[in-house]
């Protein structure tokens, strides 16, 4: 997963052995009340895994103080959620920094345990840590969402996609076309397999819990009677960035006739008021971070969903609602083909063109292909059918 200092002593690269014991144990963590979409995504491939016999799981998650948004409720899903035997975190700081102590942290955990799986997840630098940590110790390693490409060879995400892809021995893809880049790059085909996208399963495990919780009645909301945005990302250290898109959000408002509900990370919030952008938070209607389910709920009602993040614009693909991802991808191309959501950058003007755009789109009313609820199911047959030819 993605970064965030496991406690408040990550922050001096130390690592506490009481973090892992309160993961295990349940009796709830920092890192366990803090709630990210990925932790459902991933689980469900856990579920699935386990129920093919594996009775170890080990885990590792980084996480990103930018990513400690959607708290997770002691009842939201724990039949669906099992707990890693062992939870670490990596502190802030650059990418390299965030990469080594990943690495330094994981290689004692495969040493002692020996998984028989490493699944390293997107694009994050724990992703690429875990691929390295794998790849030297001799522990096969599966990358989920492999193959996707943005071009920038500059950036830290890109870097980790292409490396973490290399240094794999199966990669599962969300979509057809990403086997297409990885074979260019050498990949043999062997080694790919198209899975669909595990937001699709959950999807699955939340959305009877999304409809009973029906957080827009609470609110007083009708369907389709606002915008939501949901915003996650690091900003540029000026926040430039961020400034533009609550500007623009704003003139969404304005141009649609719209309210904006407005999704903040804790840490963006913090931005927010360091950089004396408040001002800019007064005509928007701010959400305090909400769980998964209850996200889902809002992205149903919502007339259009404006994200910053991959997996938010493939959920909002399945539920059929419009979107508009602002910043630079990959997005699936399956997403895009869908028909109901479009890409812009942060200039104001382009996203208020891109809002307008997306909301006279009428969505294609049929999912991705294998995005279909079943893509953990896939994973966990092709890493148990790996692991048995290579005993025999």
């Amino acid at each position: 997963d993605d970064d965030l200092p496991a406690s408040r002593h990550a922050d001096k690269g130390q690592w506490r052995d009481g973090d892992a014991q309160e993961a295990r144990s349940g009796r709830g963590s920092r890192a366990d009340r803090l709630h990210h979409p990925y932790r459902i995504e991933v689980s469900s491939g856990r579920v699935q895994v386990r129920g093919e016999g594996r009775d170890r799981d080990c885990a590792w998650r980084g996480y990103a103080e930018v990513r400690a948004v959607q708290r997770l409720s002691a009842a939201e899903l724990a039949h669906a959620l099992p707990e890693p035997e062992i939870m670490r975190g990596s502190s802030a700081g650059s990418a390299s920094l965030r990469t080594g102590r990943a690495l330094i942290a994981l290689e004692p955990i495969v040493s002692r345990l020996r998984p028989e799986w490493i699944f390293a997840v997107g694009e994050v630098d724990a992703a690429l840590a875990s691929a390295l940590v794998a790849r030297k110790g001799g522990v096969p390693v599966a990358h989920l969402e492999a193959g996707l490409r943005t071009g920038d060879d500059s950036s830290s995400a890109e870097v980790n996609r292409v490396l973490t892809d290399r240094l794999s021995d199966v990669l599962f893809t969300v979509q057809p076309d990403a086997a297409e880049v990885l074979a260019q790059e050498g990949i043999p085909p062997d080694r790919i397999h198209h899975v669909g996208n595990v937001v699709a399963d959950a999807l699955e495990l939340v959305s009877h819990q999304a409809a009973r919780l029906d957080l827009r009645s609470t609110m007083n909301l009708d369907a389709g009677s606002y915008l939501l945005a949901i915003l996650r990302s690091e900003r540029d250290a000026n926040g430039e960035e961020l400034g533009e898109i609550l500007t623009a959000l704003e003139a969404c408002a304005i141009e649609t006739g719209c309210p904006a509900l407005v999704v903040l990370e804790p840490a963006l919030t913090t931005s927010v008021r360091r950089l004396g952008l408040e001002p800019l938070l007064a005509p928007l209607s701010v959400l305090e971070p909400v769980g998964y389910a209850e996200l889902v709920g809002l992205m149903e009602g919502a007339a259009a969903v404006i994200a910053d993040e991959r997996d938010i614009s493939d959920l909002a693909t399945l539920l059929g609602i419009p979107w508009v991802y602002v910043g630079a991808g990959p997005l699936h191309s399956a997403a895009l083909d869908n028909g109901s959501g479009k890409m812009t950058g942060y200039e104001v003007e382009e996203v208020v063109a891109a809002v307008l755009l997306a909301l006279e789109t009428t969505p294609v009313a049929n999912r991705p292909e294998l995005w279909d609820g079943h893509a953990a199911e896939r994973i966990a047959s092709i890493a148990t059918a790996r692991l048995a030819s290579c005993a025999a």
